[in-house]
């Protein structure tokens, strides 16, 4: 708060200099006895209770099954055909089935959620974004801006494969380019294909290394932009409503 101070009191010495304002104002220096609450260093970050971890990797566990079920996953117009943004594009089981007996028919191979290209998207994007960040620390900021090209897989020199993150210094919180090892080595990268692939799925496009890995969904910005803020409250709120 102090550095906060600081700042401020500098921008506004500047707007008195350029005579924008009359005077610059007086700030107190904050005094953070008894006025801010501390953590020790192992507690410094919210943590989730072990009750709370097992709901969470069961819900994690339900949406990988149900994303890979060939059953609900979206088939081409033409499926003797190779994809194609225009020519061939993606279609979900939900408009498939709608026909006039659709009511009527056996629907145990229909599910609301993963059978809908917008919806399973919500939950394959909760599913990745979550497990992105547990696995390799990363900030959510940083995370929700990095571009396919920045997840690469390698191997080492004994042959184990590992998935590196590679956040950018201009989306860098320090300004600074670093790379992240994930924690389960090649599995962050198996789960990032198949987000790739209901990232095609959603929005029919052929993907390119320098697309964000979590575009925005929004009118203004479809696709071109990293997801704002607003987006991952929609998510949350579609998935816990």
């Amino acid at each position: 708060m102090n550095i906060d101070r600081i700042h401020l009191r500098q921008v506004l010495i500047k707007a008195e200099q350029k005579r924008l304002i009359i005077k610059t104002p007086i700030f107190n220096r904050i005094n953070k006895s008894g006025l801010v609450h501390t953590l020790d260093s192992n507690e410094s970050r919210g943590r989730f209770s072990d009750e709370h971890y097992t709901m969470l990797m069961k819900d994690f566990r339900n949406i990988s099954i149900s994303l890979q079920k060939s059953e609900w996953k979206p088939v081409l117009t033409n499926t003797d055909e190779p994809f194609d943004e225009i020519e061939n594009p993606w279609r979900s089981r939900a408009n498939l089935t709608r026909d006039k007996h659709w009511r009527s028919r056996d629907r145990k191979d229909f599910n609301a959620v993963y059978c809908s290209v917008k919806r399973r998207y919500y939950s394959a994007s909760y599913w990745f974004f979550a497990l992105l960040i547990s696995n390799t620390g990363i900030r959510p900021s940083e995370a929700a801006r990095i571009r396919h090209q920045d997840i690469r897989l390698v191997k080492d020199g004994d042959g184990t494969l590992y998935t590196i993150i590679v956040i950018t210094s201009l989306n860098s919180k320090t300004g600074r380019e670093r790379r992240i090892v994930a924690r389960d080595c090649h599995k962050t990268f198996e789960r990032y294909l198949i987000f790739k692939q209901e990232t095609e799925y959603r929005f029919n496009i052929s993907i390119k290394p320098t697309d964000f890995v979590f575009p925005s969904v929004s009118k203004n910005g479809f696709y071109t932009t990293p997801r704002t803020s607003n987006e991952y409250g929609a998510i949350c709120r579609d998935k816990f409503k």
